[in-house]
């Protein structure tokens, strides 16, 4: 076992993990190492899931931040943009499909190191962070009166 998967499997036995567990904010889809898939509960929403499922890249971690992009465990690819969480424009940006595969978020390692100075802006992944941080943060997004659903059953798409 890699040092990465020791320290992600230590931190999902933690308390304040399994506390996300129990209250219904995130589940385990598979342990499929290094990539698990997590789904992260959403805000209900017309036309919009309960959940959306994020296939993580864990290599490295927990020194270097977690990234995941949105997943659609069915197809076994990344989730079409129009059933994309849509919303206010920090939902819109952060779930964006036009970038990269990774969230648009600062605590995800791809937009981390793509953009100098995001390891100052609010959420950005830190020293002794671990995988429930980038969950919260998502997770938070995902049930902030910003979230609107998803963005084909927006008008605004």
């Amino acid at each position: 076992m890699s040092p990465a998967q020791r320290a992600y499997e230590e931190d999902v036995a933690r308390a304040v993990f399994q506390r996300g567990l129990a209250l219904g904010k995130w589940r385990v889809v598979t342990e499929h190492w290094p990539n698990p898939l997590i789904a992260i509960a959403a805000s209900e929403r017309e036309k919009a899931p309960a959940e959306y499922v994020f296939r993580f890249d864990l290599e490295g971690y927990p020194e270097r931040a977690p990234t995941s992009q949105i997943w659609d465990p069915d197809r076994e690819a990344p989730l079409d943009p129009g059933c994309r969480p849509w919303g206010s424009p920090n939902v819109q940006i952060a779930f964006r499909a036009n970038w990269q595969p990774a969230l648009y978020i600062p605590c995800d390692r791809v937009a981390l190191e793509s953009h100098g100075g995001w390891e100052t802006k609010p959420g950005a992944w830190k020293p002794g962070h671990d995988i429930t941080h980038y969950l919260n943060f998502v997770h938070d997004l995902l049930n902030s009166p910003g979230y609107t659903g998803t963005a084909s059953a927006s008008p605004q798409a």
